[in-house]
């Protein structure tokens, strides 16, 4: 018999796009799924919408709420799921065929807590294709969480992984309530937990790029403000000694460090000042941690400026 899986989908005013999403659900041909469709506080006819395919498959089940962000509906979603295993999916996006069928026995064969697999890019300019950035050898065998952390930083969005429900409950994986990318938060936290999983060299999920989607926005100070949040939260795991995640958390650390840092630079003049006490506390928390432990994070946050210096040097002489 077939594992059951629950897929979990927020929907704030996608009415152009939420019928396809669910569309691509239903064609997966798994029979033993329930498809969580949570209205955020809708101001278009994304409600209607959800009714609507609610009436076409009894294996939908409909929430209307009002509005409490990304991270706060999954969570929700999260809290009434009764299947097995476990899905996040966004509202604009789409599944390609023969997903559930190929990775569900997969994670039931090897009792798997996760497997992660590729996305494909779609924009208006054409189709692009993308893969974590895992080295090859690490596809299609079994790992540990703190195995792909120890050599590269992988995939962040939670729309690229499947989980097993019960396993996120255990180490209580919840998304963190009003941010921007909370999954650079919720993914390496689960990782960090050491579960067992596999990466999937398929592509399983079709990732829409448009050019009103939260992604594709002008950067905001919000924006920067919460990657330092961010940040923080991984310099605060770090002051705790964990001396198993230093090395994990230091390579993660520095990426996330330089993102926030590329954030910065593109914000305006006017933006940049308005979060300036945002960056100073975020340098000076990062210059607390103790070289010994965290050498790498020591160097880059102290030649920060001379790090930026060199891309642009680069970037005249080789663009």
């Amino acid at each position: 018999m077939e594992s059951k899986i629950s897929i979990v989908i927020p929907a704030f005013n996608v009415e152009k796009y939420l019928k396809d999403c669910v569309l691509s659900v239903f064609s997966q041909k798994y029979s033993n799924m329930e498809i969580i469709l949570i209205d955020d506080g809708s101001m278009d006819k994304t409600g209607d919408i959800c009714e609507e395919l609610k009436k076409e498959d009894e294996r939908v089940i409909v929430i209307h709420q009002p509005n409490q962000g990304l991270s706060n509906t999954r969570n929700l979603g999260l809290k009434i799921a009764t299947g097995k295993y476990i899905y996040f999916m966004d509202s604009d996006d789409t599944l390609n065929l023969g997903m559930f069928k190929e990775l569900i026995p997969k994670m039931d064969e090897h009792e798997l807590d996760c497997i992660a697999f590729c996305a494909r890019e779609i924009s208006s300019k054409g189709n692009s294709s993308y893969k974590a950035k895992a080295p090859l050898s690490m596809y299609n065998r079994i790992i540990k969480g703190m195995d792909i952390l120890e050599k590269y930083i992988p995939a962040a969005a939670v729309w690229t992984y499947l989980y097993r429900r019960e396993y996120l409950i255990e180490h209580d994986l919840r998304f963190k309530p009003g941010i921007l990318y909370e999954d650079m938060l919720f993914t390496p936290q689960l990782l960090l937990t050491n579960p067992k999983m596999i990466i999937s060299d398929g592509f399983y999920y079709n990732y829409i790029k448009r050019e009103d989607s939260i992604t594709t926005r002008k950067l905001q100070p919000q924006n920067y403000k919460d990657r330092c949040i961010i940040c923080e939260y991984y310099i605060k795991r770090l002051k705790e000694r964990r001396s198993s995640e230093y090395k994990a958390i230091d390579r993660l650390l520095i990426t996330y460090f330089l993102e926030t840092e590329v954030i910065y630079k593109k914000l305006s003049n006017l933006s940049q000042n308005s979060v300036l006490k945002n960056r100073h506390k975020l340098i000076n928390d990062l210059k607390s941690l103790r070289f010994v432990e965290t050498p790498k994070v020591y160097i880059v946050c102290r030649n920060i400026h001379l790090i930026f210096r060199l891309r642009k040097i680069k970037q005249k002489l080789f663009y």
